[in-house]
């Protein structure tokens, strides 16, 4: 029995010395952290200002432009600014790279700091597998430009505040559900349909075929099928992939996806998909029907407006 509580109680001690050990170090690395921060602060400083100060300089030129103006100022302002962000990640890569440990033990400098960012328009945005970087809120573009500038600008921008305030992927995964995705999907149909001349076609091009693809594969760790042992095939997962394609296709049958979703369903072969080089062959012919389809769209929606 002696032995025992012996036993136990040098296992306690372990235990506690490993449990010291480990929140020493995550100590250490905070507190190096916070130096390496004060010691550049300088640097970061100025870049924090040439963020302020583009920021105000571009406010001051909308007081003066016409709508047209407007949206070339919102275009060229957003790759200006996207440097200088850039910079900001760089001198500011200690409060990033060791965003959990500082939170865990110096929550009241990372509360500070985020104060900090948050009058500029800044925040930290959590990536999923431990990556986090500095970025503008979602409403900070559309809270600057939406006065001034076009009908299509205005809906855009919107329609971004909107989306750009969820994480869309995440651990190879995505982190909204299907169903969401898919009615992001129709948001930009309904963009497309309402401004089908607009010069921000090919952003939202990016953004919608990619929906689309994802909608209908999901990623490597939210598939729309599983690879099935006793069949030898891929097969839709019914309870998810197959409801939500039903519960799409009855609700927007007038969608130009609802036909790729029906193309997407003919032409899925469970068993080729599990050969590697099927994969690339199914994704370029959904590609390709993407493309058609889109067009044809394009199409009547201008004919339409």
């Amino acid at each position: 029995m002696k032995k025992i509580f012996v036993i136990s109680v040098l296992s306690m001690m372990l235990l506690m010395t490993d449990t010291s050990s480990a929140y020493s170090q995550k100590s250490t690395v905070a507190n190096a952290a916070i130096q390496t921060a004060d010691k550049s602060k300088d640097t970061t400083l100025a870049c924090y200002r040439q963020f302020e100060a583009l920021k105000s300089e571009i406010i001051k030129k909308l007081q003066k432009t016409t709508p047209k103006k407007a949206n070339q100022l919102y275009l060229s302002y957003l790759k200006e600014n996207q440097k200088i962000i850039d910079c900001i990640n760089r001198e500011d890569s200690w409060y990033t790279d060791n965003f959990y440990s500082l939170n865990e033990i110096s929550s009241k400098v990372m509360t500070a700091k985020e104060w900090d960012m948050d009058r500029y328009g800044l925040y930290f945005w959590e990536l999923g597998e431990g990556y986090v970087e500095i970025r503008t809120q979602p409403y900070f573009y559309y809270n600057i430009f939406a006065k001034y500038v076009t009908a299509d600008f205005y809906d855009y921008l919107k329609i971004l505040r909107e989306e750009d305030a969820v994480l869309y992927q995440a651990d190879a995964g995505l982190s909204i559900s299907f169903e969401d995705l898919g009615e992001r999907i129709v948001v930009w149909e309904g963009f497309l349909r309402k401004h089908p001349n607009t010069v921000l076609l090919e952003n939202v091009l990016e953004r919608y075929f990619t929906y689309q693809i994802d909608y209908l594969l999901g990623m490597d760790n939210t598939p729309t099928a599983e690879y099935d042992e006793e069949s030898e095939e891929y097969i839709f997962t019914p309870a998810e992939t197959l409801a939500e394609f039903t519960r799409f296709l009855r609700k927007h049958p007038d969608s130009p996806t609802t036909e790729l979703i029906e193309f997407f369903m003919k032409n899925f072969d469970g068993k080729a998909v599990a050969k590697e080089e099927s994969i690339y062959i199914m994704l370029n012919m959904l590609k390709t029907k993407q493309k058609q389809l889109f067009d044809s769209y394009l199409k009547k929606c201008k004919r339409q407006a």
